[in-house]
């Protein structure tokens, strides 16, 4: 296999817009395994961790609070997919907040993935989808039908748990910044081949999760959200985690959630959400630390989504909420942007960081070298609007054109925002461990540094169980592989992420700004580019294009339209 079919087996596409949006995973055509979809050239998602295990081999059960499961033993792991977390959000429960699913009598079969939540059909295979699609600072449209092999009835998770059962063995969730937990990529195999306890949960967004209308906002009881349904998918999805995951062998008590891109900035509201107190004990944040101020007002919002009825044939803001939930979900444009969710957050997230109003948690964040791969509007914007005295702190790197808009993208979007959430959580007393990825893989020697989602598959370690991966990957890459997985592993089970390879990795303090850099050789910088970050954040708060009334959000529908 040459360089150039790996790079379209294992590419990671960022996708990631200032708002957080993000989905990367491109599956080439080369991966022709398991189920398909009736794109003869797009596998099943999820279809390499579909296989079940030998049919004459005992199927494992557990009891869980809702019913029995029964799931595959595959490797030595046991693997129980599609459990239902929270009830179908069809009908009446779409665009509401997640319910409890119902129990269920019997043993479940717990050895098929559950559905997909809904995506834009082509957009796992790249940016632009199978249709039109216009992007902009904070959201992203995408006027296409759903993915093949989708459903709104898509509230399920996967566990992977060693074989045999252990005894509250450490737990790691994993939320996809597509809402797909279910990937290839994100198989929890190796993890659980580790000690630990894995969980992926599906969860809704784009237009299914991310919403706004005046009949549903006056349908919403106190205390309910009703613009941004994400995070309460998540939270749903942790409490399973507390009344189930000892059943699997996991300890509930310590629950380590980590994410990449949006799911990441995702988990960072999750830190200042009080009602997911005590779900979780640490978190790891991978390239997801925005802090601009692109988010979306509920009333821009409310009228995007009047917009989106319109152009689905409904009479706009006296459409009743029977009528949108009877539309088909395919009847609408996909949307995503970066929302407020009023009834889970009390205010702007960098607000609880500032103020240590954020869960008492351990957190491993940090970025990667080229971030700004994400950047899907020209570089030369970004160059444009940046201050003069922040261009100064770039001038020492001889940059210019794309190269210096990019940089700053990284800088201002991922990096700088990373070290300044750093701070403000160990500024309230947490353990906190700051890194910066640099590691570029063997067949994409080509790049300038480690694009956006990069180290993922080096975290899952699943070279071996995609097998157009394995014959890519070389001992370099799997040197680097060892040291990422197993220091992700570290600080689940320990809450220091100190692994073999790696420099003695001290916790960040702001008065040493201790950075790791996980690269090719593992190395410890102190105040890492603090020139850079400096001037970034003396304008961490600036309003870098204001989209909160909706309005050029709606140009953009029409225009992708």
């Amino acid at each position: 296999m040459n360089k150039s079919t790996a790079t379209g087996v294992v590419a990671a596409i960022g996708l990631v817009m200032a708002s957080g949006i993000a989905a990367y995973i491109y599956l080439g055509k080369k991966v022709e395994v398991g189920e398909q979809s009736s794109n003869a050239s797009t596998p099943r998602i999820g279809s390499l961790t579909q296989t079940a295990g030998r049919p004459d081999a005992p199927r494992p059960t557990v009891a869980t609070k809702l019913g029995a499961l029964e799931g595959d033993v595959q490797e030595g792991i046991r693997v129980f997919r599609g459990i239902p977390f929270a009830a179908p959000p069809v009908g009446p429960l779409r665009w509401a907040p997640p319910q409890a699913p119902a129990p269920w009598q019997g043993v479940r079969d717990a050895t098929k993935l559950g559905p997909d939540c809904p995506v834009p059909a082509g957009f796992l295979r790249g940016a632009q989808g199978d249709a039109g699609s216009v992007h902009g600072p904070g959201y992203d449209v995408w006027v296409a039908k759903m993915e093949a092999g989708g459903s709104e009835d898509c509230l399920t998770l996967n566990v992977w748990t060693p074989d045999p059962a252990p005894a509250n063995a450490p737990v790691m969730v994993f939320f996809s910044p597509s809402g797909g937990g279910s990937l290839p990529f994100f198989d929890g195999g190796s993890f659980a081949s580790d000690g630990v306890v894995f969980v992926s949960p599906n969860n809704r967004m784009f237009t299914q999760g991310i919403f706004a209308h005046p009949a549903l906002t006056r349908e919403a009881l106190p205390g309910e959200p009703y613009t941004r349904f994400v995070e309460a998918d998540r939270i749903a999805a942790l409490e399973w985690v507390r009344d189930n995951i000892g059943a699997f062998g996991g300890d509930p008590g310590n629950v380590t959630v980590f994410g990449e891109s949006n799911s990441a900035a995702s988990i960072l509201a999750l830190m200042a959400t009080p009602k997911a107190g005590g779900l979780f004990h640490r978190a790891i944040v991978e390239s997801g630390s925005s802090r601009g101020g692109e988010q979306l007002s509920h009333e821009g919002m409310e009228r995007i989504g009047v917009e989106l009825e319109s152009m689905a044939g409904l009479d706009g803001a006296n459409a009743t909420v029977e009528q949108l939930r009877a539309l088909s979900i395919d009847a609408l444009p996909f949307f995503a942007a970066w929302t407020a969710n009023e009834a889970l957050v009390e205010r702007p997230i960098p607000d609880s960081f500032e103020l240590g109003q954020t869960l008492d948690v351990a957190l491993m964040i940090g970025g990667n070298t080229w971030d700004g791969s994400s950047l899907r509007y020209p570089p030369a914007a970004i160059v444009a609007r940046t201050p003069a005295d922040v261009l100064a702190a770039y001038e020492h790197e001889n940059l210019s054109g794309d190269a210096l808009g990019y940089a700053i993208y990284t800088d201002e979007h991922v990096n700088a925002p990373a070290r300044w959430f750093a701070g403000a959580q160990a500024r309230r007393g947490a353990p906190v461990y700051l890194y910066i990825y640099s590691y570029v893989s063997s067949f994409r020697a080509n790049q300038p540094g480690a694009a956006h989602g990069a180290e993922l598959p080096y975290v899952f370690d699943n070279w071996d169980r995609i097998p157009e991966l394995a014959s890519v990957a070389n001992d370099q890459d799997r040197r680097v592989t060892k040291i990422m997985h197993d220091c992700w592993v570290a600080f689940a089970r320990t809450g220091h992420p100190q692994c073999a390879g790696v420099p003695e990795w001290p916790a960040y303090e702001e008065t040493t700004g201790w950075t790791m850099e996980l690269g090719a050789v593992p190395q410890l910088h102190k105040h890492y580019r603090q020139m850079q970050y400096a001037a970034q954040d003396r304008y961490k708060d600036r309003n870098v294009q204001s989209i909160g009334d909706g309005r050029e959000v709606i140009a953009a529908l029409h225009a992708a339209k």
